[in-house]
């Protein structure tokens, strides 16, 4: 069995991340507010501690633009 690579169907990398193109801005945005809420999952014992934990920090900083994404 052969397998052939295609350039075509590189996905763009800079600085260790994907390259999202804008078209997928919601998407990029809905994966990320997951994975900081699963983390944050993890790092909190109390909802109280979301300000202070590294990942409810990126969020809160993030303004008011997750604010849909959120809901």
């Amino acid at each position: 069995m052969t397998f052939i690579a295609c350039n075509d169907n590189t996905i763009a990398v800079k600085d260790g991340r994907m390259v999202i193109p804008e078209s997928d801005k919601e998407l990029r945005i809905n994966y990320e507010i997951n994975e900081s809420l699963n983390l944050i999952a993890k790092e909190i014992t109390n909802s109280d501690e979301i300000s202070t934990c590294e990942h409810g920090k990126k969020l809160i900083n993030s303004g008011e633009e997750i604010l849909p994404y959120l809901k």
